[in-house]
């Protein structure tokens, strides 16, 4: 990832490794872990929420025949771009930390950073690939979150007048 950022040729995951150990150390592995953690937490908190709220929104619109699955998968689709869309310049940030290019020392040092030297438009750069990448993603993870779901809830017993003989 660090290579393919820079602009230098990609090897392959050891190299880049490698090159990473040689120009600044072992901590260098972990350069961006904080801008990480910044942009990841939001993250997590704003898909669920929104999930669930297109969720109980579509659910209570859609017809009988679209409830379910279909519902999910829309609900999926919508928390992935209001996921990718408000969450893209912590995205943006923790990218230019872990590359560094045109990081400051600090997460909000690198955004004002960013707004003086690009404008504002540079917290949105790469939110088209953001949304393509999140939508099929977010889709998917929502439709098999609500399968698990559905399939670990306990059943009550079969009544008496049910079971089959032994």
């Amino acid at each position: 990832k660090f290579a393919v950022h820079i602009g230098g040729p990609f090897r392959s995951p050891w190299q880049v490794t490698q090159d990473v150990i040689k120009e600044d150390g072992v901590r260098g592995l972990w350069r961006g872990f904080g801008a990480h953690l910044i942009a990841f937490c939001p993250q997590a908190a704003i898909w669920w929420a929104s999930y669930e709220q297109s969720k109980a929104f579509l659910a209570h619109r859609a017809p009988d025949a679209w409830r379910g699955t279909p519902v999910h998968l829309a609900a999926g689709v919508s928390a992935g771009v209001i996921n990718a869309v408000v969450t893209n310049p912590l995205d943006t940030m923790k990218v230019r930390v872990q590359c560094k290019v045109g990081a400051g020392k600090t997460a909000m040092e690198t955004i004002t950073r960013m707004v003086q030297t690009e404008g504002a438009n540079s917290l949105w750069k790469g939110l088209a690939p953001k949304i393509w990448m999140a939508v099929p993603v977010s889709a998917l993870s929502s439709v098999c979150y609500e399968l698990i779901m559905s399939l670990s809830k306990k059943r009550p017993p079969p009544a008496p007048s049910e079971r089959k003989p032994s």
